[in-house]
């Protein structure tokens, strides 16, 4: 449950900064509008979900054998198809391309990266 509960914070944080973004006029990184279509994902699905982050394969991660029980290999981001797509398609090419398949922490490491970069902080 934790680990639902940190990603639903992330990615409400993300698309309220996409929309703050878009509100005073500033630019969004694409990564942004990636992150924006996995929240909508996740926000309309809510409990719906919880399989991906309980049940290999997991919604974060490939799962491998260890010594005596299965462990996180690496966390990565869904493929399409992986999952109910939004009613909202926005920031979908976005996701395809920036975020399937890749490594969860470092996307977030690089969103928070670009954020710095383009507010300058």
């Amino acid at each position: 449950m934790e680990a639902f509960r940190g990603l639903f914070e992330m990615l409400a944080w993300a698309g309220s900064i996409g929309d703050r973004f878009i509100a005073d006029g500033v630019f969004r990184p694409a990564l942004l509008d990636g992150l924006y279509y996995i929240r909508n994902v996740v926000l309309h699905q809510g409990v719906d979900v919880l399989f991906w982050l309980f049940r290999p394969p997991s919604m974060l991660g490939t799962m491998r054998q260890g010594p005596t029980t299965p462990v996180v290999d690496v966390w990565v981001w869904p493929l399409p198809g992986d999952f109910e797509p939004p009613r909202s398609l926005a920031g979908e090419k976005e996701y395809e391309s920036l975020l399937a398949g890749h490594e969860v922490v470092p996307t977030l490491e690089n969103a928070l990266a670009v954020l710095r970069r383009d507010l300058g902080t």
